[in-house]
């Protein structure tokens, strides 16, 4: 049952004071959100997960001078807002559990998001735009439908985690040199082979230190591409076609081969 008085009233006190910066709304059945959120104009952190909410909230437009966090996970979302390009001062946007199917190129424009989170959505492709993400740190792709990646995902410069886990991917644009990523989730997607662009670093540059490719289709792994990764921590290459590992190997206990013993949560 929606939760709509007690929303209202909670709404209430926060314009009584404007010290409270941070308001959750999660977990209360709301199908729509109350008109009056709009003149919260000084919230910083707004939690609207886990309700019913099917129509774009552009009630959080007005927020746009002061919003740093937006979470909208778990949804009935189809669509974002128009005009999502206007809260230029999201640090964190999380839209996880909606079928939205696509990304807007609108998305290009929150020149100051660090994390974005995209899970399960529905996504077949990405816009060229989330490269002028320029402060993104944190991208959540899991369990789409993602066959590519788009070459521009090079400019990312600050990307330092990524999950693209559970989609369709076979390969990585060949422009993949991203020099601050230090996680790589490509965990049960369609590869046949661990892609040669991940190596592919500015000299000096070897942040990478987890890289996860189990359950795909990989039946080997060159000597030559395990020297390009001598500085990763943990290759995980389970549940793939190569079940063991070569006896000039061994020793190398941060490989991991052969079946999963039980299934893992993916991050």
């Amino acid at each position: 049952m929606e939760d709509t008085n007690e929303v209202d009233d909670i709404i209430e006190q926060f314009l009584k004071d404007h010290k409270k910066t941070s308001l959750n709304l999660a977990h209360r059945h709301l199908k729509v959100i109350p008109a009056k959120l709009s003149n919260l104009i000084w919230l910083k952190h707004l939690l609207l997960n886990d309700n019913d909410l099917v129509f774009p909230p552009t009630e959080v437009l007005p927020l746009a001078q002061t919003l740093t966090e937006l979470i909208l996970d778990n949804n009935r979302l189809t669509l974002l807002p128009a005009r999502l390009d206007t809260l230029k001062c999201l640090r964190i946007l999380s839209v996880s559990s909606n079928n939205i199917g696509i990304l807007p190129s609108e998305i290009g424009k929150l020149e100051n998001l660090r994390q974005l989170w995209v899970n399960n959505c529905g996504l077949f492709s990405l816009p060229g735009e989330i490269a002028e993400l320029k402060q993104l740190e944190k991208l959540g792709l899991r369990q789409n439908k993602l066959q590519v990646l788009p070459k521009e995902i090079k400019n990312l410069k600050c990307l330092r985690w990524l999950n693209c886990c559970c989609n369709e991917l076979i390969d990585i644009p060949n422009t993949f040199s991203l020099n601050s990523l230090t996680y790589l989730n490509l965990n049960n997607n369609k590869f046949e082979f661990v892609p040669k662009s991940i190596t592919v670093f500015t000299p000096g540059a070897q942040s990478l230190k987890v890289l996860l490719l189990s359950g795909n289709k990989i039946s080997s792994l060159c000597d030559a591409l395990l020297v390009d990764l001598a500085h990763i921590v943990k290759l995980d290459l389970r549940d793939n076609k190569m079940q063991i590992l070569p006896d000039h190997w061994k020793g190398m206990s941060h490989i991991y081969v052969g079946p999963k013993l039980e299934p893992e949560l993916e991050e």
